[in-house]
């Protein structure tokens, strides 16, 4: 028998699929170690995302709440407010210059202050969204550019559109044209 040795290129030649197998099979679970750790990192950043949505609905509800809270409070204070006046006894500073400070801010008087705050009232309370934009098509404005998204916000922007453009009685004629069960739209008092 011959004693063959082979030299290192022909070893090279030899073990050279098996190598080239060896390389691709790591590259590959290189490739699946990675992507798995991209996939629980994306998991977790869903969740993340997840749950930083579900706290901003209840942060969102929240702001709601206390804004129709402030609402309601502000208007019991002027009633409150009128009340006294109408008494005849004076009312303490502190009211006078907040009613005062915050009608002035709005640049209106304190009738048209207290039917807008009526008719948004109103809107937020008898109306729902479809509602308020079947209102603006009947009186001729684009209820998809009235800024904001909730209810709330939309009705004050169709009231605040129609008042700088002196069309407040018509929206309260469409109102008792929609509502006409509404015996307070007018003036004549909450039921």
């Amino acid at each position: 028998m011959p004693d063959h040795t082979y030299t290192i290129i022909e070893v090279a030649i030899f073990l050279s699929p098996a190598l080239l197998s060896m390389v691709v099979l790591i590259g590959v679970l290189a490739i699946m170690a990675t992507r798995r750790t991209d996939g629980q990192e994306m998991r977790r950043l869903t969740e993340r995302v997840r749950n930083l949505e579900a706290e901003h609905a209840i942060d969102a509800g929240k702001l709601a709440a206390a804004d129709r809270q402030i609402f309601h409070l502000g208007r019991m204070l002027s009633m409150l407010a009128d009340l006294v006046v109408e008494s005849g006894l004076a009312l303490p500073t502190e009211i006078r210059e907040y009613l005062g400070e915050f009608r002035s801010l709005s640049g209106q008087s304190a009738e048209q202050t207290e039917e807008t705050d009526h008719l948004l009232h109103v809107l937020d309370r008898f109306f729902d969204l479809a509602e308020i934009g079947e209102l603006a098509f009947r009186l001729n404005v684009d209820f998809d550019n009235l800024a904001g998204e909730r209810k709330a916000d939309k009705a004050r922007a169709l009231i605040c559109y129609l008042e700088r453009r002196g069309r407040l009685e018509e929206l309260i004629s469409a109102i008792r044209a929609t509502r006409p069960n509404l015996p307070w739209i007018g003036g004549r008092g909450p039921p």
